[in-house]
C-alpha cells in the first residue's frame, strides 16, 4: 500500500509524558500491582499505558499478566456511580485495550480471563461506555472506547453478540461517528470503520446476522469512503465482499436490506474516489485547494484511484452480476412481462452519468447485462441521448461501449435457461431486444451511416456487423434447440429487416466511399480538442464486405445490388494508392466472396467473371498471409464445383487445388490459364467429355478384369447356397442388389485438359503445365480402381508427360511389373518414398518414413495451408494439408489393393501396408481432433464439401467400397486362399483402429454392409456344410464383434449356432478344455440380445438351456461367461424360465466343480420358480458331497426359506446343519478364524442355528461364549448374529430365561465397551451391537428382576460413559444409534419417579460431555436423542433438575413445532413442574438470543437492565414462521407439550407462545401494542382461535383480553384507535355467537381472514389496507357465521378487483382444514360459486388456480369430499374441467391430479363401499366412485405430457393403482386397455426416461417377474423418481393379475 503523509491532529491516544528518567527504569510488575491499590492508581495506569504504547520498551503487558495482573484487577478502580468521571476510565479503558491485543497475538493462555474481564466490563459499566460514545462526550473518548470496544469484537464471537445487543447506537450518533475530521487515518472515522469490520473479521454468521440487522449501520460508512484512505477503502471492500458477500449463510434478502438503492449508488462513486486531500470540511476555496493538492500528490493520488477502482470493481462484480452472492434475480421473462425483477440495479442504472467513459465501470455494466438481460432496455436508454453522432472520443467510448455490450451476450446464459418458460412471440422480442434493438437500429439508420465523416460511418457499420453476428447466433440456437416453427421464425426475420437498413442506403453507403468528400469547416470545427484516429478506408470497406456477406446469410434474397455497381472495379479506383497491398487482397477475396454467394450464375464458365475470378484468385489461394490463403481456397472449391463437372467426385477438387498449389510459383499463371480454358471447353460439352471416359473404360484392356467370370460365378453360388431360407434370402438378394463401387471414378475435367495440354505450343508454359497434369495424373490414378482408363485417356490424348509417369502408370497393368513412383515428385517426397516402401518386400521400412507420434506435437499439427510442416522424416519432405495426408492415404489403399489383385501380396508387404494405412489414419484422425477445436475456415469449408464427413471416415470409406477389398475378404479361409487371409486380416486391423479412435461406425455401417453379409453367409455355409472344425475361424468373432450386428442378424446367426451339437461348442487345446469359436460365437450372440435388450424365440432359449446342462458336466470346463450371460438374459426376459426344465438345475448342481456363476444361476432359478426348490431339497437328502459345499448350498438355502411356499423339512435342515456346526461353533468361540463362507451367508446359518441348534448346545455355548468374548479385539457382524440368535432361543424356549437375558444384556453391554477402547468406534458393529440390544428389550416385558443387577454391574456405568462419550462426539455415531439404546435401556431399567444415585451421574455426564452445548444448540440428529435422554431422566428422577440448566434449554428451543422443539418445551413444563422456577428468566427469550442473554447472567442476580425487554422477545418472531404458523396452524396442539404433535412444516408453537405473549401482555408489564401487533403476535394468537383443543382457544382468548386492556390505556400511540376498534369487533362477535363453551372454536377461514387482517393493519402502505380499514370501521361486530367481505371482495367493482378477489380465495384456500370450516363455506354458497365461477368468462389463469386450489384443500376433509361427490356435482365438474385443458396447462393438471388423489385417498372405505357391505345405503355417487375415479384419470392422461413433474405422475401412477386394487376385475376390463397401459408407460417413458423393466412386464407377463417388496423402499429414503417406478410397477403388475384372473374366470 502506499505510505501516507501523516498530520498532527489535535490529540492522541497516549497520556502524559512521564519523565525520562521514570522511561529508562526497568518496569515491575509487582510493584505496579501495588501502585494501582494506592491512592495514585490511575497515574500509574496512565504510566503503564504510556510504556505499552512506546515502540523501545520491553513487553510490559506480557509481565504484568504473568505477575497474576489482569483485565479484572483494573475494572476494579472503576466506581459503577461515577460514569461520568473520564479522568478514570480513559486510562483504564486504553489498558484494557493493549492487554487485549497483546491477548490476541502473544498471550493467548490469558484469553479466558481476558473475556471474563470482557463480560464484566460490559455487564458493570455500559453506562460509562455510553457515555464515552455520546454526544457530549470528546472525539478523544470516542476513538478510546471504540478502540476498546474492537479490540472486545475481535476477542469473541459470544463478546461481539454482546456489544451489539447492548451498545447502543443511535442515528445522531452514528451522524457523529461516520463524520470526516483532519487528520483522517486518526479521526473517530476511522476508528469506528475498524470497529465494525471487526465484526465480520472472524466470519461467524452467528455475529454478521445480527450486525445486518442493525438497519443501516454497515451500510452507513459506505457513502463517506470517496473521501478515505485509499487503504481504509480497500479494507472495507475486501472483507465486506469476503465476510458478507461471498457468505452463502447470508440471505439474499439481508443483503438487499444492506445495499440498498443509496448505497450501491455511493459504492458506484468510488470509482470517482477522490481521497482525504480533496475534502474540505469548510467548503471554502474547494477548487484552489484542490487543485494545488493536485500539484503536489498527483502520482500518489492517480495510484490511489486505481487501488479503489479495482477493490470496488471485484465488489461490484459480485454485489451486481452475481446470481449466486449478489443481489440480483433471474427474470425467467427477460423483460417481457413488464415486471421489474431487478428494480435496485435498474434504478442504479438510470442515474449512472456517463459509465462508459470510465472503463471499469463500463465493463461493470456488460457484465451486468451479461448476467441479467433484461436490464438491456434500460442501458440503452442510458446510452441513447449520447449516441448523437459527434467526432469525438467521448461519442467513441459510447459507440464502443454499445457494441461490446451487445456482443456480450450469450444464447446459452442469456436465453436457453428459460426458454421452456417463453412463448415464441416472446422468444423473438427478447432476441430483437438483445441483438438488434429498435433504438440502435434507429440511430444507425437514420444518422449514423449517412453522416459525412467516415469515423462515423466506419463505427455505424462495425455496429451493425456486431448486431447482425449476435443475431446470427441467437437464432442459430433457436433452430438447433427447436425453440420456435420455421413460420414464425420467417416472420421474424421479415420484420427484423423492415428495421435494418435497406439495399439502397448500402449502395449509398459505398458509394460515398467513392469520391473524397470535401472538407466541412463546420464539421471541422465541431470536432473537439481531443484528437480522435481516421479509420483506414480499406478497414472500412473491409467491414462494409463484411456487413453485406452477412446481410446475405441472415436474410437470403434481401440484398439487392444493382447491375451498375462493380465492386472489383470500385475496390481497384479506391485502392489504387494503397500501399497496405495485404489489405486491397483481402477486399479482394472479400469482394469475390459475396459476388459468388449474390450469384453464382454470373461465375459460370461461360461467363466472363469466371476466368477473371480464377485468375485473382489463383493469385490469392498462396498469398503470404495466414488468413487470405484459406479464404481464397474455399472460393476457389465453391467456384469450381459450381461448375457441375463434380458431380459425384467432388473430393476430386482437393486434388486439382493441391496440385496447383505444388506447381511453382512462376508457372502458376500458365497453369491456371490452362485450367480456366479447359473448364470453359468442357463446360460447352460436357456430354462429350463424359463419353470419353465410358468409351476408354469400354476400351481399357484389363478393366473386364476386376473379377474374372469363374470368380464372379463362385461368389454368388456361395451366396445362393442356403437360399431356401426365407429371411435369409432376402438377405442375399439385398446383398446381390448393394451398388459395387466402379472401376472409375473421374470428372470430365481430366479430358478436358488433356485435350487442352495438347495445344499448348510453349515450352515455357509446358514445363508448368505437365508437372501439374502429371501430379494430378498420378493422385487421380490412386483413387481408381484398375489403372487401364487413366492409360487410355492418355493415350488418346499425347501430351509430352514425364516417362517415369507413364512408366508408372503402365507398370500397373495385368502384364507388366509395377515400378516405383518417381517423377513428377522428388526424391525425398513422401509419395515417392512411400510407394518404395510398399512395393519393395525388403526395402525401407515404413516406420521410417511416417511418424505419426509427431503430431503431438502443437508445432508440428497440421495447420491447413499454411506453412509447410515435416511430418515424414527430417529431410524436405512435407505435408502442405490435411488433402496431402488424404492423398497419402489413397496411394497406400491403391498399393495394396492392386498387389492383391496381382497375386503379389506377401505377408511382408502386408504389414508395409498395414503400418502406412494404420499410421496415416491415426494421423487423419488427430487432424480431425484439432480441427473440432480450433475450426478453422478451410477445414470446416472441406468437411461441408464432403457432406459433413471428416477426413478419417472418409479415408475409411475409400477403403471399404474398394471392390478389391470386398472380393478378397474370406474371414472363413482355406489353406491356399494366402491373398484372402493377408487382406481379411488386414481389414479386421483397420475396424479395430477405427473403434478404437471412436470412429463414427454408424456412419460406416452401410458401407460395411457387404462385409457384414459375407461374413454371415461364410458362418451359415460352414455350419449348413456341417464343417464344425474351427479350424482358420480366428477372425469370425472379433469380426462379429466390430460389425455390431442388428437383431435380424442376430437371431439368422442364432437359430443356426443354438443348433450345434454342445461337443462342437467345446475345443481342445494342450488339454485345457475351452469354449470353441462356436461357443464364444453363442455368448457373444446372446450377450447383443442382452444388449440390444431383444427377446429371442422359445425354442432358441431352450436350446442354449440344453446347452448349459450338458456344458455343466464337463468337469474341466469352466464355460461361466456363457452361464453369466444366460443369466442375464433370463433376467431381463424372465418369462422363458416357465420352459427352463428342471434338469438345467439338476445338472448345474451335479458338477463336481460348481462356479459362482453356476451358483447365480441356480438361485434364480429357485427364487423365481419356487417349484423346483423341492428338487433341490431332494438332491441335497441325497448328495451328501452338495450339502458340504457351503459356497452353494447355504446361497440356495436363503433363496428357499425367502419363498414361502415350500416349507423345508427339518431333517434336511439337520443334516446341512450338521455338516457345518464344527466349523459354527469354532467360528463362535474363535471368530478371528471364521471360515470366509460363514461371513457371506451369516443370514442362513442364523437361521440353521435357530432352527436346529438344541436348547442344551446353545446353553454350552453361551456360557462358552461369555468367557471369551470380552478377550476379543473385533466383532463382526455374524458374530454377533449368531451370538443373538442363541440367546434368543433360549430366552424364547425356556420358561425362566431371565439369567440369559441378563447374561445376554451383560455380554453385548461388555463388548460395546470393549469396541470402544482405542477411541475409535467402527460404526457398523457398533450399530450392530444395539440393534442386538433393543431386538432383545422387545423380547419380554419381564425387566424387573434383571434390572437391579444390570444396574449393579460396573459394566453398565462403562457402557453409559462410552455411549455419551461417542454419542456426543460430531463424528462418532452419526446416526444416533447409541443414545437412543442408552434411552431405550434406561427407561427399561429406571422406574419413575424414584431417586436413583446412577440417574444424577448420568445427567451430570451427559451435561459435563465437551460437546454438550454444540449439540445442544445446534442442528444434528444427535439433538433429539439427547433432549429426550434428558427428558426421560428427569421423568426417572426429578432431583436431578436444577435452574442453572433452563438458559441451556431456551438457548436450543426454537419455538417451532420440530419434534426435537417438542421435547424441550416438554422438558422445561417439566422443570416449573417439578418446583423449578423459571419466573428469572421471563419473559423467555429463545435460540441464538437466549444463548447471547442468559450465558452472561450475573453470579449475583440479574441487574435490572439485564432483563429481557418484551420488544427483544417480540424481534425474534420470524415473519415467514408467523405466516406459515397462520396457513398451517396445528388445530389439535394442546398446551401440555407431553402430547406430542406431528408436523412437517416449520410453524411456531402455540403451547409456548400463548403463555408467554400472556406474560408479555400481564398488566404490570410495560408493553408497545403496535410491536406486539405488528411482529405478529396477534395474528398467531388470533390463529389460536381455530384450535380445536379448550385450553389453547382459552390461552388465545385471554392474550386478546390483555392486549384490549393494554390499548385501552394507552395514549397516543400509532393506529391504537383503529386496533381498538378491530379488537371490539372480533369481541362483539365472539359475544354474539350462540355457543356452549365458553371459550368458541371459530372456524379456520374467520381465524386465518383476521390474522392476517391484523397484519396488515400495521402496514398503511400495504394494499389492502384501505380496505380492510373500511371493514373494520364499518363493522362494529364481525359476523363469525360468515366468511367476512366474501361477497365483497370476490365481486368488486374496484380498479384492483383482481387483487381483491384473489386474496379472499387464498384465505379460503388456506383455511379450509376442518368440518367447521366446511359448514361455513356451504353456509356461504362458496362451491356453487365458484364451480360456476370458474367457467366464465370472468376467471384468469389465477383465479382458476386458486379455485382448484381451494378444492384440494377442502376434498382432503373426509366429509366435505363425501358432500362434494354426492350433492355438488363435483365429479362431473372435475370431467369438464379436464376436458377443457391443454397439455400446457402442467399447473391446473398438477392441482387436479392432487385433487383426484386426495379424493381416492379419502374416500377409498373398503367397508362402506364394497360390494354387500352392512353400512347404510350409500348414494350412487359414491358407491362407485372408484369407477369415476379411475375414469377421471383416464381423461387426465391425454392431458399429461413429457414436462409434468415427476412428484405429479407419482401420484398419478398411485392413485390408479390404488383404483384397481380396488376396482372389481370387470369394470377394469371394460375400462384399461392394453392400448391405454402402453400409454402410460410411454408417458412415464417420457417423464421418468428408461423404464425397460415396465414395459417388459408389460409385454411379456409377470408370472416369472421378480416382486417388490413393501419395506424395501423406504420413501423417506428415495427421490420421486425411484417411488414412481416402484408405483408404475406394481399397477402393471396389479393390472396384469386382473386380467389373468378375469380370462381364467372365463
Amino acid at each position: 500500500m502506499l505510505a501516507k503523509k501523516r498530520r498532527k491532529s489535535g490529540y492522541e491516544d497516549h497520556f502524559d509524558e512521564i519523565p525520562t528518567a521514570k522511561k529508562t527504569n526497568l518496569f515491575c510488575a509487582s510493584v505496579f500491582r501495588k501502585s494501582i491499590q494506592g491512592e495514585d492508581a490511575i497515574t500509574a495506569v496512565k504510566e503503564f499505558v504510556n510504556l505499552c504504547q512506546s515502540a523501545n520498551t520491553q513487553n510490559v503487558v506480557l509481565q504484568y499478566l504473568e505477575a497474576g495482573g489482569g483485565t479484572q484487577e483494573l475494572l476494579g478502580l472503576l466506581k459503577l456511580d461515577q460514569k461520568n468521571n473520564m479522568t478514570s476510565a480513559v486510562p483504564i479503558f486504553s489498558a484494557l485495550q493493549c492487554i487485549i491485543m497483546k491477548t490476541l497475538t502473544e498471550a493467548q493462555q490469558y484469553r479466558p480471563s481476558v473475556e471474563d474481564g470482557c463480560k464484566h466490563l460490559l455487564n458493570l459499566h455500559l453506562s460509562t461506555i455510553h457515555h464515552m460514545l455520546s454526544l457530549k462526550s470528546t472525539a478523544k473518548h470516542r476513538q478510546i472506547v471504540l478502540k476498546l470496544l474492537t479490540a472486545i469484537v475481535t476477542l469473541s464471537s459470544q463478546l461481539a453478540r454482546m456489544i451489539l445487543s447492548h451498545v447502543k447506537i443511535s442515528l445522531p450518533l452514528r451522524a457523529v461517528l461516520i463524520k470526516h475530521t483532519k487528520p483522517v487515518d486518526k479521526s473517530v472515522r476511522t476508528t469506528f470503520i475498524h470497529f465494525l469490520m471487526a465484526f465480520l473479521f472472524d466470519g461467524s454468521v452467528s455475529v454478521i446476522w445480527p450486525l445486518l440487522d442493525i438497519k443501516g449501520l454497515l451500510a452507513s460508512i459506505v457513502p463517506g469512503l470517496i473521501y478515505d484512505d485509499c487503504n481504509t477503502v480497500h479494507l472495507v471492500l475486501a472483507t465486506v465482499q469476503d465476510k458478507v458477500l461471498m457468505n452463502t449463510s447470508i440471505s439474499k434478502t439481508a443483503k438487499l436490506h444492506t445495499f440498498s438503492t443509496p448505497v450501491v449508488r455511493s459504492l458506484f462513486a468510488l470509482y470517482d474516489w477522490k481521497g482525504p486531500v480533496k475534502w474540505n470540511p469548510t467548503g471554502k476555496n474547494r477548487n484552489n485547494e484542490i487543485e494545488d493538492t493536485n500539484k503536489d500528490d498527483d502520482v500518489e493520488q492517480r495510484e490511489g484511484q486505481q487501488i479503489v477502482a479495482d477493490a470496488v470493481h471485484d465488489f461490484l462484480q459480485v454485489l451486481c452480476a452475481s446470481h449466486k452472492y449478489g443481489i440480483i434475480f433471474h427474470d425467467r421473462s427477460i423483460g417481457t412481462s413488464g415486471k421489474k425483477h431487478n428494480e435496485l440495479l435498474q434504478t442504479v442504472l438510470e442515474n449512472l452519468e456517463r459509465p462508459w467513459e470510465h472503463e471499469q465501470k463500463a465493463k461493470l455494466i456488460i457484465k451486468i447485462v451479461a448476467a441479467c438481460p433484461d436490464l438491456m432496455k434500460c442501458v440503452l436508454a442510458n446510452v441513447q441521448p449520447y449516441l448523437e453522432p459527434r467526432v469525438s472520443v467521448s461519442w467513441l467510448k459510447a459507440i464502443t461501449f454499445v457494441m461490446q455490450l451487445v456482443q456480450s451476450l450469450n444464447p446459452e446464459q442469456a436465453l436457453k435457461p428459460y426458454a421452456d418458460t417463453l412463448t415464441a412471440h416472446k422468444i423473438t422480442n427478447v432476441v430483437h431486444t438483445l441483438t438488434v434493438p429498435s433504438v440502435l437500429l434507429k440511430e444507425i439508420g437514420s444518422q449514423l451511416l449517412p453522416h459525412r465523416q467516415l469515423v462515423i460511418r466506419h463505427e455505424a457499420v462495425n455496429l451493425l456487423l456486431a448486431m447482425l453476428k449476435q443475431f446470427n447466433t441467437f437464432v442459430t440456437c433457436i433452430e438447433q434447440w427447436n425453440l420456435i416453427d420455421a413460420s414464425s421464425q420467417n416472420a421474424f426475420k421479415q420484420s427484423v429487416v423492415k428495421k435494418l437498413p435497406n439495399s439502397e442506403m448500402m449502395i449509398s453507403l459505398w458509394n460515398i466511399n467513392l469520391s473524397v468528400p470535401e472538407g466541412n469547416e463546420d464539421e471541422e470545427n465541431s470536432r473537439s480538442d481531443q484528437i480522435v484516429p481516421e479509420p483506414k478506408l480499406s478497414s472500412h470497406l473491409l467491414a462494409m464486405m463484411d456487413l453485406f456477406l452477412l446481410y446475405n446469410k441472415c436474410f437470403p434474397d434481401t440484398l439487392d445490388i444493382p447491375n451498375s455497381i462493380n465492386f472489383l472495379t470500385d475496390i481497384e479506383h479506391i485502392m489504387a494508392n494503397e500501399e497496405d497491398h495485404e489489405a486491397v487482397a483481402v477486399l479482394q477475396e472479400r469482394v469475390l466472396q459475396l459476388l459468388i454467394t449474390l450469384d453464382s450464375f454470373a461465375f459460370t464458365p461461360d461467363k466472363e467473371m469466371f476466368g477473371d475470378a480464377i485468375d485473382r484468385l489463383s493469385y490469392l489461394v498462396d498469398y503470404p498471409s495466414t488468413t487470405i490463403p484459406l479464404e481464397a481456397r474455399n472460393i476457389l472449391c465453391t467456384l469450381l464445383i459450381n461448375t457441375g463437372l463434380f458431380e459425384g467426385v467432388v473430393s476430386e477438387v482437393f486434388v486439382w487445388l493441391h496440385c496447383y498449389l505444388a506447381v511453382p510459383a512462376d508457372h502458376r499463371k500458365s497453369v491456371a490459364r490452362l485450367l480456366v480454358d479447359a473448364i470453359v471447353r468442357v463446360s460447352r460439352n460436357t456430354a462429350m467429355y463424359i463419353d470419353f471416359i465410358i468409351k476408354s473404360e469400354e476400351g481399357a484392356e484389363d478393366t473386364r478384369k476386376v473379377v474374372d467370370n469363374s470368380q464372379l460365378e463362385d461368389i454368388f453360388d456361395e451366396l445362393l447356397e442356403a437360399s431356401s431360407d426365407e429371411a435369409l434370402g432376402e438377405r442375399v438378394q439385398e446383398f446381390e442388389n448393394t451398388p459395387a463401387s466402379t472401376a472409375v471414378s473421374l470428372s470430365p475435367l481430366l479430358p478436358g485438359v488433356l485435350e487442352t495440354a495438347a495445344t499448348v505450343c510453349d515450352n515455357d508454359q509446358l514445363e508448368g503445365v505437365k508437372y501439374f497434369i502429371s501430379c494430378v495424373v498420378i493422385h487421380l490414378l490412386h483413387s481408381q480402381t484398375l489403372p487401364g482408363t487413366m492409360l487410355h485417356l492418355l493415350q488418346r490424348w499425347p501430351v509430352p508427360l514425364p516417362s517415369e509417369v507413364m512408366s508408372y502408370v503402365s507398370g500397373w497393368l495385368s502384364d507388366k511389373s509395377p515400378e516405383p513412383l518417381k517423377k513428377p515428385f522428388g526424391r525425398h517426397s513422401p509419395e515417392r518414398k512411400l510407394s518404395n516402401a510398399l512395393l519393395q518386400a525388403d526395402g525401407n521400412s515404413v516406420s521410417n518414413i511416417v511418424d505419426p507420434s509427431s503430431v503431438n506435437n502443437e508445432s508440428s499439427a497440421l495447420v491447413p495451408l499454411k506453412e509447410s510442416t515435416v511430418l515424414f522424416g527430417k529431410e524436405r519432405s512435407c505435408i502442405r494439408d490435411p488433402v496431402h495426408v488424404l492423398l497419402l492415404y489413397k496411394l497406400s489403399v491403391f498399393h495394396m489393393t492392386q498387389l492383391a489383385f496381382r497375386g503379389e501380396f506377401t505377408e511382408k508387404l502386408r504389414d508395409k501396408c498395414k503400418e502406412a494405412l494404420l499410421s496415416l489414419l491415426r494421423v487423419v484422425s488427430r487432424v480431425d481432433k484439432r480441427q473440432d477445436e480450433s475450426a478453422e475456415t478451410f477445414s470446416m469449408e472441406m468437411l461441408h464439401l464432403l457432406d459433413q464427413e471428416c477426413l478419417s471416415l472418409h479415408c475409411l470409406k475409400h477403403t471399404f467400397t474398394h471392390p478389391f477389398l470386398l472380393h478378397f475378404f474370406t474371414p472363413i479361409n482355406q489353406k491356399k486362399q494366402t491373398v484372402q487371409k493377408l487382406v481379411t486380416e488386414l481389414v479386421l486391423e483397420l475396424l479395430k483402429l477405427s473403434s478404437f479412435l471412436k470412429i463414427d461406425m454408424i456412419s460406416l455401417s452401410g458401407i460395411l454392409k457387404p462385409f457384414k453379409q459375407k461374413l454371415i453367409q461364410h458362418i451359415i455355409r460352414r455350419l449348413k456344410k456341417n464343417k464344425l472344425s474351427s479350424l482358420n475361424m480366428d477372425s469370425v468373432v472379433p469380426f462379429v464383434e466390430l460389425f455390431e450386428l442388428s437383431f435380424s442378424d442376430v437371431l439368422i446367426l442364432m437359430d443356426r449356432v443354438v443348433a450345434v451339437p454342445t461337443e462342437a461348442l467345446i475345443c481342445t487345446k494342450d488339454g485345457l478344455h475351452s469354449l470353441s469359436v462356436w461357443g464364444t460365437l453363442l455368448v457373444y450372440l446372446l450377450g447383443r440380445c442382452i444388449t440390444l435388450h431383444k427377446p429371442i424365440a422359445l425354442g432358441m432359449v431352450t436350446s442354449i438351456a440344453n446347452h448349459v446342462a450338458h456344458l455343466a458336466k464337463q468337469d474341466q470346463l469352466h464355460c461361466t461367461l456363457m452361464e453369466e450371460h444366460f443369466l442375464q438374459y433370463l433376467e431381463q426376459f424372465p418369462h422363458h424360465l416357465e420352459h427352463i426344465q428342471t434338469r438345467v438345475l439338476l445338472r448345474l448342481l451335479q458338477q463336481q466343480n460348481i462356479g459362482s456363476s453356476s451358483v447365480k444361476l441356480t438361485v434364480l432359478l429357485l427364487s423365481r420358480k419356487p417349484v423346483l426348490i423341492h428338487d433341490f431339497i431332494s438332491l441335497a437328502r441325497q448328495r451328501k458331497k452338495l450339502r458340504q459345499n457351503a459356497a452353494v448350498v447355504l446361497p440356495l438355502l436363503s433363496t428357499a426359506f425367502k419363498c414361502n411356499t415350500a416349507k423345508i423339512e427339518q431333517n434336511i435342515l439337520k443334516k446341512i446343519y450338521n455338516e457345518y456346526s464344527t466349523e459354527i461353533r469354532a467360528a463362535i468361540l474363535t471368530p478371528s478364524e471364521a471360515a470366509e463362507w460363514l461371513k457371506y451367508y451369516s443370514s442362513v446359518v442364523v437361521q440353521l442355528v435357530y432352527k436346529c441348534m438344541g436348547i442344551k448346545a446353545c446353553k454350552d455355548l453361551c456360557r462358552e461364549v461369555k468367557s471369551r468374548a470380552v478377550q476379543l479385539d473385533k466383532y463382526e457382524e455374524f458374530y454377533v448374529d449368531l451370538i443373538k440368535c442363541m440367546f434368543t432361543k433360549i430366552i424364547k424356549n425356556v420358561h425362566n430365561s431371565g439369567q440369559s437375558q441378563l447374561d445376554f444384556v451383560l455380554l453385548v453391554l461388555e463388548m460395546m465397551v470393549n469396541l470402544s477402547k482405542e477411541n475409535v468406534l467402527d460404526q457398523k458393529q457398533m450399530e450392530n451391537m444395539c440393534q442386538a440390544l433393543q431386538d432383545c428389550a422387545a423380547l419380554t416385558d419381564k425387566w424387573q428382576d434383571i434390572s437391579a443387577p444390570i444396574k449393579k454391574s460396573s459394566v453398565w456405568l462403562s457402557f453409559i460413559k462410552v455411549s455419551l462419550k461417542f454419542g456426543l462426539q460430531p463424528h462418532q455415531d452419526t446416526s444416533g444409534k447409541l443414545l437412543d439404546t442408552l434411552v431405550k435401556l434406561c427407561d427399561i431399567i429406571y422406574e419413575n419417579l424414584t431417586e436413583e444415585p446412577q440417574i444424577d451421574e448420568i445427567f451430570q455426564w451427559a451435561l459435563s460431555h465437551s460437546e454438550f452445548l454444540t449439540v445442544m444448540l445446534g442442528t444434528t440428529q444427535k439433538k433429539g436423542k439427547l433432549v429426550e435422554l434428558l427428558f426421560l431422566l428427569v421423568k426417572k428422577d426429578s432431583s436431578v433438575m436444577s435452574s442453572s440448566h433452563i438458559p441451556i434449554f431456551l438457548g436450543s428451543y426454537n419455538a417451532t413445532l420440530d419434534p426435537t422443539d417438542q421435547l424441550v418445551l416438554g422438558l422445561l413444563q417439566s422443570y416449573e413442574a417439578g418446583g423449578i422456577s423459571l419466573h428469572e428468566c421471563r419473559p423467555y427469550l429463545w435460540g441464538e438470543a437466549a444463548v447471547s442473554h442468559y450465558s452472561v447472567k450475573s453470579k449475583v442476580g440479574m441487574s435490572l437492565w439485564r432483563q429481557p425487554q418484551a420488544n427483544q422477545v417480540l424481534e425474534l418472531l420470524d415473519m415467514n414462521c408467523v405466516l406459515e404458523t397462520i396457513k398451517n396452524f396445528p388445530l389439535n396442539r394442546g398446551l401440555k407439550a407431553s402430547e406430542s404433535l406431528e408436523c412437517g412444516r416449520k410453524v411456531y408453537d402455540p403451547a409456548f407462545l400463548l403463555p408467554l405473549f400472556s406474560h408479555l401482555l400481564a398488566p404490570e408489564s410495560v408493553v408497545h401494542t403496535y410491536k406486539f401487533i405488528s411482529s405478529g403476535g396477534l395474528a398467531v394468537t388470533l390463529a389460536a382461535l381455530c384450535s380445536a383443543c379448550e385450553d389453547t382457544r382459552a390461552a388465545a382468548y385471554h392474550v386478546v383480553a390483555r392486549l384490549y386492556f393494554h390499548e385501552e390505556v394507552c395514549r397516543n400511540v400509532k393506529g391504537r384507535l383503529l386496533s381498538l376498534q378491530f379488537l371490539d369487533a372480533v369481541r362483539n362477535g365472539v359475544a354474539s355467537l350462540k355457543n356452549e363453551s365458553l371459550n368458541p372454536q371459530l372456524p379456520c377461514i374467520v381465524t386465518t381472514f383476521l390474522a392476517r387482517t391484523s397484519l396488515i393493519l400495521s402496514q398503511t402502505h400495504h394494499e389492502f389496507y384501505v380496505p380492510l380499514q373500511n371493514f373494520i370501521i364499518a363493522k362494529s361486530s364481525v359476523n363469525l357465521n360468515t366468511i367476512p367481505e366474501f361477497f365483497t371482495f370476490l365481486h368488486s367493482s374496484e380498479v384492483e378487483f383482481r387483487t381483491y378477489r384473489l386474496w379472499i380465495l387464498r384465505v379460503i384456500r388456506d383455511g379450509m382444514k376442518s368440518n367447521l370450516d366446511f359448514r361455513l363455506s356451504q353456509r356461504c354458497v362458496v362451491f356453487k360459486l365458484l364451480l360456476g365461477f370458474y367457467s366464465s368468462v370472468l376467471a384468469d389463469d389465477d383465479t382458476k388456480k386458486l379455485i382448484l386450489e381451494v378444492i384440494q384443500s377442502t376434498v382432503k376433509i373426509p366429509t366435505a369430499a363425501k358432500v362434494l361427490v354426492s350433492t355438488n356435482g363435483l365429479v362431473s365438474w372435475l370431467h369438464q374441467t379436464i376436458r377443457q385443458l391443454s397439455r400446457h396447462d402442467t399447473v391446473f393438471i398438477s392441482t387436479l391430479i392432487d385433487i383426484v388423489s386426495s379424493l381416492q385417498t379419502v374416500l377409498f372405505d373398503a367397508t362402506e363401499l364394497k360390494d354387500g357391505g352392512t353400512g347404510k345405503t350409500k348414494s350412487s355417487v359414491v358407491q362407485y366412485f372408484p369407477h369415476y375415479i379411475l375414469l377421471l384419470e383416464l381423461d387426465l392422461l391425454p392431458k399429461l405430457g413429457s414436462k409434468m413433474a415427476v412428484a405429479d405422475l407419482r401420484k398419478y401412477l398411485n392413485t390408479i393403482q390404488a383404483v384397481i386394487s380396488f376396482q372389481n376385475t370387470k369394470a377394469i376390463n371394460s375400462l384399461i386397455s392394453t392400448q391405454k397401459m402402453f400409454e402410460i408407460v410411454q408417458l412415464s417413458k417420457e417423464v421418468l426416461g428408461s423404464v425397460l423393466d415396465c414395459e417388459d412386464l408389460l409385454t411379456y407377463g409377470c408370472k416369472f417377474a421378480p416382486t417388490t417388496e413393501e419395506e424395501s423402499l423406504a420413501f423417506d429414503s428415495v427421490d420421486d423418481n425411484e417411488q414412481a417406478v416402484y408405483h408404475l410397477r406394481n399397477l402393471i403388475i396389479e393390472w396384469l393379475q386382473k386380467i389373468h384372473n378375469s380370462q381364467a374366470a372365463k
